[in-house]
Parts: structure tokens; C-alpha cells; sequence
């Protein structure tokens, strides 16, 4: 399974599901589609070898899952587990700020990055825009002073350019 091809050939997809021996499975505008492919084998191989590097293989063999992120033409997020002794993955395909729609919230976004102190909880339930919300926020922050962000998160989803 060659992900570059699966991104170009469905563009409107969010998400890649991969379990060892069964059909892959792609969410598309939040349905879940089965395709004929299967996982195999080398998809993981590959997955460790070309995006995730040999320390997260050694984690997902200590424990049995393990999550990172990788930058290619799409930066996606991954994680590895294990789903009844087999092999299995859940790709998740972060879209670039600029390729999506203006946020409908965008007064609330610039109320929020012109904050100096505080804390910020931004919550709510998978696929829900955490991520990008959050990615938009350190945006304008970034295109707007010169200051030092910190983020905790685990993997780094979103790299944002320092622009000050």
C-alpha cells in the first residue's frame, strides 16, 4: 500500500485504518469506507522503517503501541497497536492550515492568541479540530510577536514557522 497514492486518490480523506490481514479502511468526510486492499506485512515494516524510526518499533514491541508523526508531502499522525495479536494502525491526515476553509470562529481565535498569560484548555472528542484550532492559535501568535511557545504534546502535530 503506497500512502502517497491512497492521499492523492482520495483527497477528502481524514483518516487510514490498517489491521494486518483485513481489508484497510478510510474515512472520508467522517464514513468509514472499506477498500479492497488488505494490510500486509510490509505496510508496517514500512511504516517503521521510512516514518518512524527504529526507537518507536522498539517502544511498540516493549508496549505494545506507540504514536509519532511524520512530515512528507502530508504530515499524518500514526499510531501503532495491536488489535487481537495482530499488527494494526491508525493514520490520521493533518491537513495544512492554508488548504483549509477559514475558521468560522476566527474573532474568538484572535481574542485567544492576543492573551499574554493564562492557561488554555481547548477540548472535545476525536476529530473534532483540537488540533487545528490549536495550530491556528500559535499561528497568529507567531505572525503577530516576537515570544517563545512552548507546547505539550505528544507527537508534535503541527510545526508552526517562527515568524518573529
Amino acid at each position: 500500500m503506497d500512502m502517497e497514492k491512497m492521499i492523492t486518490a482520495y483527497p477528502t480523506m481524514t483518516d487510514i485504518h490498517v489491521t494486518e490481514r483485513e481489508p484497510v479502511s478510510i474515512r472520508v468526510y467522517g464514513s468509514l469506507k472499506k477498500l479492497k486492499e488488505k494490510g500486509e506485512d510490509s505496510f508496517f515494516t514500512t511504516l517503521f522503517h521510512d516514518f518512524l524510526g527504529p526507537e518507536k518499533e522498539e517502544e511498540w514491541t516493549r508496549r505494545g503501541s506507540c504514536d509519532g508523526c511524520t512530515i512528507g508531502t502530508s504530515r499524518i499522525r500514526i499510531h501503532m497497536y495491536h488489535s487481537f495479536g495482530r499488527k494494526a494502525a491508525a493514520l490520521r491526515i493533518l491537513p495544512s492550515l492554508t488548504a483549509i476553509p477559514p475558521d468560522p470562529d476566527r474573532e474568538w481565535l484572535e481574542k485567544t492568541a492576543a492573551l499574554e498569560h493564562g492557561l488554555v484548555l481547548v477540548t472535545g472528542p476525536s476529530g473534532s479540530g483540537k488540533s487545528t484550532t490549536l495550530a491556528r492559535i500559535l499561528s497568529l501568535i507567531s505572525s503577530r510577536r516576537p515570544c517563545h511557545m512552548v507546547t505539550l504534546e505528544d507527537p508534535v502535530e503541527y510545526v508552526i514557522p517562527s515568524d518573529k
